[in-house]
C-alpha cells in the first residue's frame, strides 16, 4: 500500500469568550484534519 495523495484542512475557531487553563490563556482552538489517500483509492 502506498500513499498517493495527502490533504491537509486547518480549522481555526475564534471562541465567543476566552478562558484560562495550564497552558495560558485562549482566545481560539484550532486543529488539523488529514485526508490520506492510497494508489488503490483508499481514504
Amino acid at each position: 500500500m502506498q500513499v498517493s495523495h495527502i490533504e491537509t484542512f486547518p480549522l481555526f475557531y475564534q471562541l465567543p469568550e476566552p478562558y484560562g487553563d495550564a497552558n495560558g490563556y485562549k482566545t481560539y482552538r484550532s486543529c488539523y484534519l488529514l485526508c490520506i489517500r492510497t494508489q488503490s483509492g483508499i481514504s
